[in-house]
């Protein structure tokens, strides 16, 4: 989804951008595909000392 804004409409703090996106993630036993998929796939960590080698990390640093 592409949204594009008014210039005195656009978003500019964290607390903009929460109040205009949400997520939801689907109970895995009314959309178990769905689920998994939004587990597997839009969701950032765990990251850190934890997974040093995942994409996220640069020069030791989440950069999400």
């Amino acid at each position: 989804m592409l949204l594009i804004f008014d210039e005195d409409d656009k978003l500019n703090t964290p607390d903009d951008y929460d109040y205009v996106v949400r997520a939801e993630i689907l109970k895995q036993d009314e959309e178990p595909k769905l689920h998994v998929a939004v587990i597997k796939h839009m969701l950032h960590g765990p990251c850190g000392h934890i997974k040093p080698n995942v994409p996220c990390m640069k020069n030791g640093m989440c950069k999400k």
